[in-house]
């Protein structure tokens, strides 16, 4: 099963090691990341092609799309990433990703979780400067996703500190604030 991970950058590994090469050239990461937090519902190719290649004729645009596709799956597996009606939905069954987990773990109240698998901002360091709606997207959800974040360091050190474990309290606080720079 393949892995990726979009917390404090973007990186995948098939199974077989990190991925080098066309497939994690940075508008395809994004593109994958875009997948993985859309997951398990899906997002249509004209969002996609809206948010990544707007300034493209249509066809020129889905040709991208579909290039960029092909590279994914070769990389992935070709059931990586499915085809439902015109969505694009990444294949949890095939990869496994640490903004699935970390969405399940929020949903779940599991706070020690959610910590444990935020590693820096979402997609950080990914910017695709001819693309401005996906940067307006992308920057929302890194929001989004630090404001659970920090929801969860603060339930966390609050218990830390309802226990009288208050040095286990300040360690997470700095923690919580060393990862969300």
């Amino acid at each position: 099963m393949a892995a990726a991970h979009f917390f404090g950058g973007a990186a995948f590994d098939p199974g077989g090691g990190p991925t080098r090469g066309p497939a994690v050239q940075r508008r395809r990461l994004a593109l994958l990341g875009v997948l993985a937090a859309h997951a398990p519902r899906g997002v249509s190719r004209d969002k996609l092609i809206a948010w990544f290649w707007p300034e493209q004729r249509s066809a020129r645009a889905r040709h991208f799309l579909a290039d960029s596709l092909y590279v994914l799956r070769q990389a992935l597996g070709r059931t990586a990433i499915l085809a439902v009606g015109d969505d694009l939905v990444l294949n949890s069954a095939r990869v496994t990703t640490d903004i699935e987990a970390f969405q399940d773990a929020c949903h779940r109240g599991d706070h020690t979780r959610v910590v444990e698998l935020y590693d820096g901002p979402f997609l950080d360091g990914i910017f695709i400067h001819d693309a401005p709606e996906f940067e307006r997207w992308v920057e929302a959800m890194r929001g989004r996703l630090a404001t659970q974040y920090a929801h969860s360091v603060e339930t966390l050190a609050r218990s830390c500190e309802a226990c009288g474990d208050y040095c286990a309290a300040v360690v997470v606080e700095y923690v919580g604030s060393a990862r969300s720079l």
